[in-house]
């Protein structure tokens, strides 16, 4: 509008804005990191924040917050005369406030993804608008020449569209809870579990076998593509398998190393090391891998099953109780046993896995809670609280650790975990949450602790279960107020639908 150039190039030139299924924008000798694909990508996991704006996770990472303006108020202000010079400032003030935050994020992350950068082995630019399976593709492309092997060629979109339409596997083993609130919890957890079965079962697309010859691993039999099935491989140590265990030997020599000083660039490097190891499971049921393979992917879920029942049966066989578990942990009650015992059978069990898995100790936890489904009355998978002996409480998949859900809920909620948790009973969390509906029934909260953040990650019609957002963006339809998928996917700015639920 002003004509003013974007020459921020070395060179004079201006920046280059890169257009199709990964949009990014160039400058001519200077690194542009994408900081926001990097977050959203690696990052956003592990927080907390109710989203990933700069606002949320500079709070969360940094203690600092932008600078609260009405955008609507300031647009007008600047369009008049008397208030446009100090408007003006307050505006330049916010950007200014936005770029400190996003140089201090940086900072925060840069060792980070100076480590990933290093280990990939490819430039700072494209490793920050990676994916995962695109790290590990080119770490192992990047390796191939200590194997005397030619890389693969990458897949054509009929071989991808062939490979999406494969019907789905069995994943992960989940043992569903009893609900109820249990005293003196263990919980053992598999280290680096699918990594570690890909390494001692020698699972790559190199040497899967569908017969078995004379010394081949085996997996147990399994349902795959609707047919029973085993899949066997090679004892012959294959190239994916062998570049994955060397990273998890790094990885240990770290930890070790880690254990004698905190130093941050060991940490960075840990976290480069286990992102992508963790990835590399993945990697192999990725339809656009150049090594992919949903037989492998698939046996290593079903290996994975088979050493969790097994797990479980052991820790019965020794007088514990199971209570539940998930993908790699199990958690029993000590009961009348003491932790010593616990660590005996500990050794007992990781005495008879194969080669690098091991069985560690997460922790000994003074109480846990397990809930019931909000449909029945058997046990709610993937959601439970426990607390630790230093008193602090590790919570997944309720509504306090969400993004989905609005502050008075996630308020309430973890009151109510931390009350229950520390003093072993539930009869004054129940009083203050009829206190709390009652101040809800006669509108004494704040609205704004009843804003839900979200975003719609399909069409309004493609919804079958109609969630708070989506029925918040129905009515929107109705008032003709312009929502969709594709409106907010055009419109980069409105990165979440914010959805005021009003006290009816």
């Amino acid at each position: 509008m002003h004509g003013i150039k974007m020459n921020l190039g070395l060179d004079g030139s201006n920046i280059s804005f890169i257009k199709g299924a990964l949009p990014s924008s160039k400058i001519k000798g200077i690194v542009h990191i994408d900081l926001f694909k990097f977050i959203n990508r690696f990052i956003s996991a592990n927080l907390q924040s109710e989203t990933i704006s700069l606002n949320d996770v500079a709070k969360e990472l940094l203690g600092e917050e932008k600078i609260k303006l009405s955008l609507r108020k300031i647009t007008h202000e600047i369009k008049s005369e008397k208030t446009k010079d100090k408007a003006l400032k307050e505006f330049m003030f916010y950007n200014l406030k936005d770029s400190i935050l996003t140089s201090k994020l940086f900072e925060n992350l840069w060792l980070n993804i100076s480590e990933i950068t290093k280990l990939v082995s490819e430039p700072l630019f494209n490793v920050t608008r990676s994916s995962y399976s695109q790290l590990v593709e080119d770490y192992i492309i990047h390796n191939l020449n200590k194997f005397n092997e030619v890389a693969e060629n990458k897949p054509h979109r009929d071989e991808i569209e062939k490979r999406r339409i494969r019907p789905k596997y069995t994943g992960a083993f989940v043992k569903e809870p009893k609900p109820s609130l249990y005293q003196n919890v263990a919980v053992f957890d598999f280290r680096s579990f699918y990594p570690n079965i890909i390494v001692s079962f020698n699972i790559s697309s190199s040497t899967l076998k569908t017969k078995k010859e004379k010394g081949d691993f085996e997996t147990p039999e399994f349902i795959f593509e609707n047919k029973k099935r085993k899949f066997y491989f090679d004892k012959k140590p294959g190239f994916f398998p062998s570049i994955l265990h060397e990273l998890l030997e790094k990885r240990r020599k770290i930890k070790h190393l880690l254990k004698e000083e905190k130093n941050a660039i060991l940490k960075s490097r840990d976290y480069a090391l286990k992102t992508l190891a963790n990835a590399s499971y993945g990697y192999l049921g990725f339809f656009g891998a150049r090594y992919y393979s949903l037989e492998c992917a698939a046996s290593v879920t079903a290996i994975a099953r088979y050493y969790i029942h097994k797990t479980l049966g052991d820790i019965e066989k020794e007088g514990f109780r199971t209570i539940y578990a998930d993908t790699d942990s199990c958690m029993f009650l000590l009961g009348n046993k003491k932790e010593k015992d616990a660590l005996e059978m500990l050794k007992k069990i990781n005495k008879a896995l194969p080669r690098t898995m091991e069985l560690e100790v997460e922790q000994f936890y003074k109480r846990g809670i397990f809930v019931s489904k909000k449909t029945s009355k058997s046990g709610a998978k993937k959601k439970y609280a426990l607390l630790s002996k230093d008193g602090t409480i590790k919570i997944r998949g309720f509504e306090s650790v969400r993004r989905d859900r609005c502050e008075l809920a996630k308020k309430i909620q973890d009151h109510v975990l931390k009350d229950i948790l520390s003093k072993g009973k539930a009869r004054d969390s129940l009083i203050y949450v009829k206190e709390m509906i009652q101040k809800v029934k006669e509108k004494k909260i704040n609205i704004e602790e009843l804003i839900i953040r979200t975003k719609l990650k399909k069409s309004i019609g493609d919804y079958t279960s109609i969630g708070p957002h989506v029925a918040v963006a129905k009515r929107m339809k109705e008032k003709g107020i312009p929502v969709s998928y594709t409106h907010l996917r055009a419109h980069e700015t409105s990165l979440h639908l914010v959805c005021r639920l009003l006290l009816e």
